[in-house]
């Protein structure tokens, strides 16, 4: 009977433990997709390159988006995206647009989610590693820097958290 009561109290307390690490403050877009970089405290004021470090977990990972979340005020101009490559060149969404605009949101606001790269379509425009076509930046192996860039601040001190989500490639 103890025998039993002790291994039903670890049992609660692995799945309590198991629970705990699978809490995300921004979930992934999709299945299979992961985290694979973050700048917490991203400075919406400011319009210097700030590095983003990447790790992709396995031989190749596609950028599929990235999400803002938790700002610290209410944001209003700031614009302005991710960047292969520092002094905002190499644009990493594919159409080569340079500005995404995080306006309207609130310290209460969930989160803002920005597609870098549809996974759909490299695999429509053949194998994943054709990415260099379709989604020329943003496709990388081990470990690679990108960089958030403003092309207009904020205009007063605010911060959000930025979080980068890949698709892995194996």
């Amino acid at each position: 009977m103890m025998l039993r009561r002790i291994l039903l109290a670890l049992a609660l307390a692995c799945a309590a433990g198991a629970a705990a690490a699978q809490t995300l403050s921004s979930p992934p877009p999709v299945p299979g997709v992961i985290e694979v970089g973050s700048l917490i405290g991203a400075d919406m004021n400011s319009t210097a390159d700030q590095p983003i470090s990447l790790l992709c977990p396995a031989t190749a990972c596609l950028m599929v988006d990235f999400t803002v979340t938790n700002p610290s005020g209410t944001l209003a101009s700031a614009t302005g995206t991710l960047f292969a490559s520092p002094s905002a060149t190499n644009p990493i969404n594919p159409s080569g647009t340079t500005t995404s605009t995080w306006a309207g949101m609130t310290a209460s606001t969930s989160a803002a989610r920005v597609a870098l790269c549809n996974y759909a379509a490299v695999v429509a425009g053949g194998s994943p590693q054709s990415s260099g076509t379709v989604c020329p930046n943003a496709y990388f192996t081990g470990s690679k820097t990108i960089y958030l860039h403003l092309g207009a601040g904020e205009g007063s001190a605010a911060t959000v958290d930025l979080r980068v989500f890949a698709f892995p490639l194996n």
